[in-house]
């Protein structure tokens, strides 16, 4: 039964992908046909800008997932991120250094997480919630709930520079995607996340300590998220205390309807960032075209629900 469940997830694993490139060639056509404006080497130029930031944050929330964990507090994080790294900036800390104290800031609160499901034994997502509560608390905190802005023309033009034609951001995130694909296809972790997805204890049988890899994949996350908020904030180039609170959405839905399982033990990396493209020409497009954002929380919502059902029906 294991091995006929897992043939079907791989099945489905290779389907979702080949649906999410057609999804993305027809949402690329729509969009074009509706809007002059959103076709432009300017328009794309912002799309992959954009996904840069949230999609460095998607390869660990992905990898959690599919461990069978998940973390609620990722846009809390990022916004206590920033804006850290924002004050360090207007004290005169150089650039280099304020960046290194931000990640490790993120670094912190992924093994304050982590030791609660590692050690602990909460469950994620009840206690990545009661983070999310203090960190976004902290937020407000920090500078009394005032922005922090007003950073050098050094840092300006750090977030505008490009490689190849691409900004630097969305040039990093290549590199980490290939390397969290290389990662979980063809590592020993990849087949602990894996085997930790489909089933703890029978993973801890085998020898898995599961405990210190979730406690690793919290960490990982937590500095990510870091790295994350210095990209997000020399694009913003101003941070507020509510930064990050509108990011945990696209996040989950690009993981989710990447073919990630919401159950773990299942799905492609790859897929999760063909999911973040998806996101990305969404979000962009329907901004062009004036829909609410309200009403686009209402389709992500529903991709949401859709994904989980599928992989609902290929767990049983």
């Amino acid at each position: 039964m294991a091995q006929k469940n897992h043939k079907k997830a791989l099945v489905a694993e290779q389907k979702s992908l080949i649906f999410l490139a057609a999804l993305i060639a027809l949402l690329l056509l729509i969009f074009s046909l509706c809007s002059e404006w959103f076709f432009v080497p300017g328009n794309l130029f912002n799309i992959v800008r954009q996904i840069a930031d949230i999609g460095m944050i998607a390869i660990p929330t992905a990898i959690l997932i599919i461990a069978g964990n998940i973390d609620m507090s990722l846009g809390s994080t990022l916004g206590f991120c920033a804006i850290c790294f924002g004050l360090m900036m207007n004290t005169g800390l150089p650039i280099p250094a304020a960046a290194v104290l931000t990640v490790g800031i993120g670094l912190i609160i992924g093994v304050v997480n982590g030791f609660f499901v590692s050690v602990l034994k909460i469950p994620g997502i009840v206690s990545t919630i009661g983070t999310m509560v203090f960190i976004r608390g902290l937020c407000y905190v920090a500078n009394k709930g005032n922005p922090v802005n007003g950073f050098s023309q050094e840092f300006i033009r750090f977030g505008n520079i490009t490689v190849l034609g691409l900004p630097l951001s969305f040039a990093v995130l290549l590199v980490l995607y290939a390397a969290a694909y290389v990662l979980m296809k063809h590592s020993y972790f990849g087949v602990y996340v894996y085997a930790i997805g489909n089933n703890e204890r029978t993973a801890q049988f085998c020898g898995i300590n599961t405990a210190k890899v979730m406690w690793l994949l919290y960490i990982i996350n937590g500095g990510m998220i870091g790295i994350s908020s210095v990209f997000l904030l020399a694009r913003l180039g101003s941070a507020e205390a509510t930064l990050g609170s509108n990011y945990d959405l696209d996040i989950l839905t690009a993981v989710l309807i990447g073919g990630i399982s919401i159950l773990g033990g299942h799905g492609d990396i790859l897929g999760s960032f063909l999911g973040l493209i998806v996101i990305g020409i969404l979000r962009n497009g329907l901004n062009i075209l004036g829909v609410s954002v309200l009403y686009q929380s209402i389709i992500l919502g529903v991709l949401i629900i859709l994904t989980s059902a599928k992989w609902k029906t290929i767990k049983e």
